[in-house]
């Protein structure tokens, strides 16, 4: 019983502490080492799976992201990515956790920023894809932010220029590794609409 209750404390720990869990792992490929000898046989073989529950909790409670990256994140999620991706955020996120002054904006930036560079470092078209929408809701987001700022379109009245927009208010130019074309349409049609549904934040 003592054994049992030795095992479900380090898997807790392993769980909440990635540091924790990386010094089991390095431990596991060491068997001679002091450190694997105090460690029960048979932890290592669920490191991996440790691992990916941990990255389940990093995403769960990174919810309140689906206000401003709800295309995003069901993107993620169809193509698979959403547990690889947290599961790689999860250091920065263990970091986090423990800064108890940051706030929700901050850990949007810190996330956002690592979600850019981690897409920009895989050239599958799904990546590219997730990467391209991300940057258009980053824009949105942005632009959302110009609180009383009117984005309307202004016509020009005077004749033979009736037909010339003029931008009234502000403008987000984001470089696009894909054609902005397939972006808009994925976009405007909400292809993945039965995904938007914003889950609770825990």
């Amino acid at each position: 019983m003592q054994a049992n209750s030795y095992i479900q404390s380090l898997i807790s720990r392993a769980i909440l502490d990635v540091s924790f869990a990386k010094k089991m792992q390095e431990a596991g490929t060491d068997v001679n080492s002091a450190a694997a000898a105090k460690l029960p046989p048979g932890i290592y073989s669920s490191l991996s799976s440790i691992q990916l529950f941990s990255a389940f909790i990093a995403k769960v409670k990174h919810n309140y992201l689906w206000e401003y990256f709800s295309i995003t994140l069901s993107l993620l999620k169809k193509y698979k990515m959403e547990l690889d991706v947290f599961g790689e955020y999860l250091p920065q996120h263990d970091e986090n956790r423990r800064n108890k002054s940051m706030s929700a904006a901050d850990k949007t930036i810190l996330f956002t920023n690592f979600l850019v560079n981690y897409l920009a470092g895989n050239k599958d078209v799904s990546a590219q894809i997730v990467l391209n929408v991300l940057k258009y809701e980053l824009a949105v987001k942005k632009l959302n932010e110009y609180t009383g700022i009117s984005t309307a379109t202004v016509w020009i009245t005077k004749p033979l220029l009736s037909a010339v927009p003029v931008i009234n208010g502000c403008i987000s130019i984001t470089e696009m590794t894909l054609n902005p074309g397939l972006i808009s349409t994925i976009v405007k049609k909400k292809k993945f609409s039965y995904l938007y549904k914003k889950p609770k934040t825990i």
